[in-house]
């Protein structure tokens, strides 16, 4: 009896001790899953404080260094004024035409390159400080010499040909009161195309394409 009581007293709670089994299993699990946790969070707080020097000499670079200017191409857009023979240029057409409308200078004409003021193959705004007077005289308002002065392409077109002996359409500003007498040769020598005003088409006068020097009153 003694034998059946045993074995009757030890199979009694057979589910409490399962459980029991189970409880210090989970207990092992957790303990040994915080273990990890705790081993991956030291490996990743000792990566980061380690020196990454590359990464840190270019952001330290980038950071005392000033931002390199963008790269401007030539002073191509000028502004000429014929009282002082003296042009200033700028590095963009919205500059020039920005100092135009600010500046006290009085726009005398406008040559193109193209017939009928077409913009396309170049442009050239000439001023100065004082107005034209009613006579057609030697004002001072004198180019000698166009082979050096270059047209104003549009659009940020850069620059354009010699204004020497491209010149085809012609226009003179009533604000200013002038006109523009054509000459073929240099320094007002040669053919002249007489005192004109506003002209869309040089061939008309028989100046197309003719002008080397230029005066204006």
């Amino acid at each position: 009896m003694s034998h059946l009581s045993r074995r009757g007293l030890s199979s009694r709670h057979p589910a409490r001790s399962t459980a029991q089994a189970i409880t210090a299993h989970t207990r092992l699990l957790a303990t040994a899953l915080l273990s990890s946790l705790l081993l991956m969070s030291y490996v990743a707080a000792a990566a980061q404080a380690a020196p990454q020097p590359q990464r840190d000499a270019v952001a330290s670079a980038a950071s005392a260094a000033p931002a390199a200017p963008a790269a401007a191409g030539p002073a191509n857009y000028c502004n000429y004024n014929v009282s002082t023979q003296s042009g200033r240029c700028f590095y963009s057409e919205q500059e020039l035409l920005h100092y135009n409308a600010t500046q006290a200078t009085i726009t005398y004409i406008a040559v193109y390159n193209w017939i009928n003021y077409n913009l396309g193959g170049g442009y050239k705004t000439f001023g100065g400080n004082t107005v034209c007077t009613a006579a057609f005289d030697n004002e001072g308002k004198n180019l000698p010499d166009m082979r050096n002065m270059l047209y104003t392409m549009p659009n940020g077109g850069g620059v354009g040909p010699s204004l020497s002996d491209t010149i085809s359409s012609v226009v003179t500003y009533d604000s200013s009161g002038c006109a523009v007498n054509l000459f073929d040769g240099l320094n007002y020598a040669g053919a002249t195309s007489g005192w004109l005003f506003d002209t869309p088409h040089l061939g008309t006068v028989g100046f197309y394409d003719r002008a080397a020097s230029l005066r204006i009153s």
